[in-house]
């Protein structure tokens, strides 16, 4: 079952996004404030023990030249990719929002890689749309993330990686 997320449980929301592999900033309610724009929405799931299995940071506006809103999930839903019931209680919960908000869509950017089909088909069969093949920023965020491994590197070990010429630019700038 889902919860939204009150002034009592905000403290339980944000540590659990903080906590979690699949935690990111934009999924936090301090996100909210740089967005004034928007409604910041939280939504909980939890299991049969009450522990928080799953949350979204969902941010709501007004579409202009329309009377209905658009509902945001960046870097979201935050929970175990594989976890069919937590996906379930937080589309349940965003549905809910769609109708409190008048929202014609939820879109969802999650921090997932390309390489985790059942998370799609996970998705896919609780009615989300996946348009694959996005190789630029057709989407809110981008589609494609590289990360630059810097664990236990000193920064001349990552100077050293550079070629010549960008290591020169990076000292000159």
């Amino acid at each position: 079952m889902f919860e939204i997320v009150t002034k009592e449980t905000l403290p339980q929301f944000e540590a659990f996004v903080e906590g979690h592999p699949k935690g990111h900033f934009l999924q936090s309610n301090l996100w909210a404030p740089v967005k004034p724009d928007w409604v910041w929405k939280g939504l909980l799931s939890r299991g049969a023990d009450g522990q928080i299995r799953g949350a979204m940071s969902v941010l709501i506006r007004k579409v202009p030249g329309v009377p209905y809103k658009l509902m945001y999930a960046a870097r979201g839903p935050v929970c175990d990719l594989d976890d069919k019931d937590a996906l379930k209680d937080l589309t349940d919960g965003a549905a809910v929002l769609a109708k409190q908000y008048n929202a014609y869509a939820l879109r969802i950017d999650p921090d997932v890689p390309s390489s985790e089909e059942g998370f799609i088909e996970n998705m896919k069969a609780l009615g989300y749309a996946h348009h694959p093949g996005d190789k630029d920023f057709n989407g809110i965020q981008p589609c494609y993330v590289f990360r630059l491994d810097v664990k236990d590197k000193t920064e001349e070990d990552l100077l050293a990686a550079f070629h010549s010429k960008t290591r020169y630019n990076l000292r000159l700038s």
